[in-house]
């Protein structure tokens, strides 16, 4: 079963930094939902102009990243929710939070 591993956040943040994956060129680090809030209304439909502000945790620290423009129908469609736990490739810069790279919800939700 997957668990979360402190402190595996601050070692993507250094990732992204030198460019070297915290976890081995195969696995993909596990970190879980705590918030998504959308980047830019449109007043007149409610749907985000730039996508979601994600809260992703290791359990000991967290951050807001964004999603890549292809992938926001996670969260449309629900497959990406409070709770979820989700696995990630990378983090690469971005303004005004890092994007997460390689986003693949956890089948079943949560643990």
């Amino acid at each position: 079963m997957a668990s979360l591993a402190p402190g595996i956040l601050l070692k993507l943040l250094d990732g992204m930094n030198t460019g070297v994956k915290p976890t081995s060129e195969h696995r993909s680090s596990l970190l879980q939902v705590t918030d998504i809030v959308p980047a830019d209304l449109d007043e007149k439909n409610l749907l985000p102009k730039h996508g979601f502000y994600i809260k992703v945790s290791d359990s000991s620290h967290s951050i807001y990243v964004s999603l890549p423009f292809e992938q926001d129908d996670l969260v449309m469609s629900n497959k990406m929710q409070l709770g979820q736990f989700i696995y990630v490739d990378r983090l690469e810069p971005g303004s005004p939070v890092p994007v997460v790279r390689g986003a693949k919800p956890l089948r079943g939700g949560t643990l």
